[in-house]
């Protein structure tokens, strides 16, 4: 039987920009009413032993009472649908800082000392609007007290670059001064001097200021020794109140593990000693003393944190229910606040993590596993030992790559089939010493694709240390000269074969000044000469940069064009199944008619922790309809999956009785429904019914098959006396094909969490096929699911040939 998820939680996509002239300030006190939304908790905190904030959607949520009660808090005027950052110093005084949704590089801070029953909302202007480092990719706040502050400005890169802004304050916010940051990483700071931040793409080095984030110097730790590449990863430290003993958290990277590390100071961070190391397990199981650096330090220490605590990555990840803690808020030696994997509930514990209660639950939850993953298809025809696919599902980038152990969990695990491969280039941040050809076989026999990525010079209009020629003759040639080394390393690799064919290569562009058409010109003329290259030795030119700094879509009128692009338009923070390609990207971005033909992927979040199988990895996370390069001889058949049916009538909770719904989640997190069963020809409303409508993009034989998910004892309040029955034995589909339409009558009846076989049909490329199912059947009373319905191709299909790229003008 599986628990149906009713309540509360929250969804929140985040993007921020920072402060500097003031404009009017502005007191509004938002309605006091209670919430009773259903989105996933997207970030929260604590504001003392019984406090929590919570964001949720459009709406910051605050508790008073462990979560028995909530209520909105919401800054009126402000929109938290964006980036959004939410700090409390205590249980009263709060800021919340956004975006302003059309003024880049404008900030919103609302500032509240009354538990958030009243804010004062002020606007500042950070950036220019054609500045780099005002395209945000996500944002955090620390405060000292009530009047000192610090806000961290992450800029949108690639996960080979970390960098952002710092900014401090000395009047709660009214007016804020820029100051330097070694990274793009969060603040901590013990003092209006003393501070630390981890820097580096991989978070590998950790830095401390004394003069309040003005200068910044590397801190050595007492690190143990590791075999392997033992590369390291920081987190904040916590300390505290008296802030004299504090803690911090380095994750360790071995040839045969993740590790976690503790290092603690009790002289305000002169000295730290090593006190704890043990290595990473997904079922560990304990108190939250002995699997969390913050709850370790209250409770060895006897004293209160230095303020409430922000949520912190909980690597330990004890199974809970069918589910596991990701992150970890803790407020009191027994009280903390806790986020499970899936993101789709949010716990309190009163007794030191040996218990948990669920406070907000969404109804369906918004991570997990898609049914399934990914589907890939072989891109080329006529190249030559063609190395690619065209890949459509999940995938993820990191700056160093991780270890095969650690991948292996992640496939095993996670939703994820595609991983990026910095293979080389000047700019390259990380070494990735171990990406070699053996590498990448065993990476491809556990199933991964690969998406490899180029770091070069940068535009000529750009701080980067490694820029190209402003002169577009020049910069043409050395875009081609780079694109002769990738296909060098690519060779070596065996991405490419020994020609340098067959492979696709991605080069990482970061975002420049739009307006300044010299470097606009410049920059399309080196990747001119980047395609040119690649595509002679026939293989795919590709591009990584920004959606719209400046607009992607400007490469498409390019001759030679490039085959495919990956594109950086963030609006999640951490990774959503349900993600699409084109979601909320504007169309002087990017045309949907260009690059149409599965060439595209699309980056949506940037640098954040996600853990799977007991192995957490700081990623930003892909949603692909695109080119990758895939080593496997004969590639798995096409897969397209409707996750969940169109039905009728929808969805309503306040109806759902009377409309005959029963909604529940199945085992890959998706959303699947029951309807009651009526007797063949009823014409009693509602005639429950489900449409599954395909996009498939190949024409050729499918194999329809219907999910039949596991619901037997499932008790609904609608039928108050009873659970509901088994599924029904007489369940009708019809299928719409290319040659018309054929009915089949199944039995339901014995499958629990199975694929069902529907038959195999022609189906034309396109989306016009589709399949019906109504409840009503000839067994009723039985009960009818609705849950996925997936279309695997059958023999080799229409496959088009590589004269479908580029088609980017249609």
């Amino acid at each position: 039987m599986r628990q149906i998820g009713w309540g509360l939680a929250f969804l929140v996509m985040l993007g921020l920009a920072a402060l500097a002239p003031t404009v009017q300030a502005r007191t509004l006190t938002p309605p006091a009413s209670v919430t009773t939304v259903a989105d996933a908790v997207r970030s929260f905190g604590g504001r003392g032993a019984t406090r929590a904030w919570a964001v949720s959607g459009a709406q910051l949520l605050l508790t008073d009472d462990g979560g028995a009660s909530w209520r909105t808090a919401t800054p009126p005027g402000l929109m938290l649908t964006g980036v959004v950052a939410v700090a409390f110093h205590d249980d009263n005084a709060g800021w919340v800082a956004t975006l302003a949704p059309t003024a880049p590089g404008v900030v919103t801070l609302a500032a509240t000392t009354d538990g958030g029953r009243a804010w004062q909302l002020q606007s500042h202007t950070l950036f220019a609007a054609n500045d780099a480092a005002g395209h945000i990719d996500a944002l955090t706040m620390h405060w000292l007290d009530r009047t000192t502050g610090w806000l961290v400005v992450r800029q949108a890169t690639s996960r080979n670059f970390n960098q952002g802004s710092l900014f401090a304050t000395r009047d709660g916010g009214a007016s804020w001064q820029r100051r330097a940051l070694p990274g793009g990483e969060a603040v901590y700071f013990v003092s209006a001097t003393t501070g630390w931040s981890a820097g580096g793409p991989n978070g590998d080095r950790w830095w401390r200021t004394d003069d309040g984030g003005h200068t910044w110097a590397v801190v050595a730790l007492p690190y143990t020794v590791t075999s392997g590449r033992g590369g390291r990863r920081h987190y904040p430290p916590v300390f505290t109140a008296d802030g004299r003993h504090g803690v911090v958290v380095v994750t360790t990277l071995t040839a045969g593990a993740q590790r976690i590390h503790w290092y603690a100071t009790h002289d305000g961070g002169a000295r730290w000693a090593l006190v704890a190391g043990f290595p990473v397990a997904a079922t560990a199981a304990g108190a939250l003393a002995e699997l969390d650096a913050a709850a370790w330090l209250l409770t060895s220490t006897g004293q209160p944190l230095r303020q409430p605590a922000a949520a912190a990555p909980f690597f330990a990840n004890p199974t809970l229910d069918a589910a596991a803690l990701a992150t970890v808020a803790v407020t009191h030696a027994d009280a903390g606040w806790a986020l499970d994997a899936r993101g789709a509930r949010l716990l309190h514990t009163q007794d030191g993590g040996q218990s948990w209660q669920v406070q907000l639950a969404a109804a369906t939850p918004t991570t997990g596993s898609a049914i399934p993953r990914a589907h890939t298809v072989r891109a080329a025809g006529s190249i030559p030992t063609a190395r690619t696919a065209r890949l459509a599902g999940p995938g993820f980038d990191m700056c160093e790559l991780a270890g095969a152990e650690d991948l292996q969990q992640w496939m095993t695990e996670g939703p994820y089939r595609a991983v990026n491969l910095y293979i080389g280039g000047d700019m390259r941040a990380c070494d990735n010493v171990t990406l070699d050809a053996a590498r990448l076989a065993t990476l491809t026999t556990q199933g991964w694709s690969f998406i490899p990525t180029w770091v070069g010079p940068q535009a000529p209009c750009t701080d980067y240390h490694l820029r190209f020629d402003l002169d577009p003759a020049t910069a043409y040639a050395q875009g081609r000269a780079e694109a002769e080394k990738a296909l060098q390393v690519a060779t070596r690799l065996q991405l490419a074969n020994t020609e340098g064919a067959g492979t696709v290569i991605y080069y990482d562009l970061e975002a420049y000044d739009g307006q300044d058409t010299a470097c606009v010109a410049a920059s399309q003329a080196f990747v001119t000469g980047w395609t040119a290259r690649l595509q002679a030795s026939d293989s795919y030119a590709g591009l990584y940069a920004l959606a719209c700094n400046p607009a992607i879509g400007g490469y498409a009128s390019l001759a030679p064009t490039l085959d495919a692009v990956w594109f950086a338009a963030w609006n999640r923070d951490q990774f959503d199944p349900a993600m699409t390609i084109m979601a909320g990207i504007p169309t002087w971005c990017l045309a949907p008619t260009v690059w149409s033909q599965q060439q595209r992927i699309r980056q949506y979040t940037g640098g954040h922790d996600e853990t799977w199988g007991g192995v957490t990895l700081n990623i930003d996370s892909n949603v692909l309809d695109g080119i990758v390069a895939d080593l496997r001889e004969t590639p798995p058949p096409l897969t397209v999956v409707v996750a969940t049916p169109e039905i009728t009538p929808t969805f309503a909770a306040a109806t759902a009785c009377a409309d005959g719904w029963h909604r529940f989640t199945n085992v890959y997190s998706a959303t699947a429904y029951l309807a009651y069963g009526q007797p063949t020809g009823a014409t009693i409303p509602p005639l429950n019914y489900g449409l599954w409508r395909p996009t498939l993009p190949i024409t050729g034989t499918y194999r329809v098959e219907a999910f039949i998910p596991s619901h037997d004892a499932i008790a609904w309040p609608c039928r108050p006396a009873t659970s509901l029955s088994p599924d029904t034995s007489q369940a009708r589909y019809t299928v719409y094909h290319r040659d018309g339409a054929t009915t089949t009558e199944q039995d339901q009846l014995p499958l629990n969490d199975a694929w069902l076989h529907l038959g195999s049909y022609p189906f034309a490329a396109g989306s016009d096929g589709f399949v019906y199912l109504d409840a009503a059947i000839a067994d009723a009373p039985k009960n009818v699911s609705f849950s996925a319905l997936r279309f695997v191709l059958e023999g080799s299909g229409e496959l088009p040939a590589r004269a479908y790229l580029p088609m980017v003008q249609r």
